[in-house]
């Protein structure tokens, strides 16, 4: 088999996975209505999955009828769609659009109507330690310190993450 051939049937095997996962919301989504809630315990032992991963299936299934399911956007996308709906407190169909037309991935569309975290990427001029630190705006700004230095009784600043700008007169080190 040629590479081209193997990245084809990885792609066959993609579309099949995300036309399961679309059976598995429906018949999920059918039990439910023929034999009530009381069903979901059941449905999760027998996918060996959590209640709340059952919940997810069928939630996605009466969100999105079949005529709103697009075989190149991943499942994952429109569970996210669906949670952020209610955080955006707009149509679950209308979060998916706006995902397909900025092409977001399901972690992006995750974070839709929550805000961005503070992220600081930086190298240690001491010892050459590439850390990222990620926070919300909860911690206020805050110096970031190299831990490899720190382990060794040196105060290293690589930077500032936080809410605030870094003040003219405060350089990292």
């Amino acid at each position: 088999m040629t590479l081209e051939e193997h990245l084809q049937h990885l792609a066959d095997l993609v579309t099949a996975n995300r036309a399961v996962n679309w059976e598995l919301d429906d018949q999920a989504a059918e039990m439910v209505r023929e034999f009530g809630r009381e069903v979901i315990g059941k449905i999760a032992e027998v996918c060996q999955c959590s209640r709340q991963r059952v919940r997810d299936l069928i939630a996605v299934s009466v969100t999105f009828p079949e005529d709103q399911r697009h075989p190149d956007v991943p499942w994952s996308v429109y569970l996210a769609a669906v949670r952020a709906a209610k955080r955006l407190e707009m149509p679950p169909q209308e979060v998916l659009e706006l995902a397909m037309r900025e092409e977001l991935s399901a972690a992006r569309v995750r974070r839709l109507g929550t805000k961005e975290p503070y992220v600081l990427r930086s190298t240690c001029g001491r010892c050459a330690a590439r850390v990222v630190v990620e926070t919300d705006a909860s911690r206020g700004h805050m110096p970031v310190i190299c831990p490899l230095c720190a382990d060794d009784g040196e105060r290293v600043v690589l930077g500032y993450v936080g809410p605030e700008p870094v003040p003219e007169e405060v350089r990292p080190c």
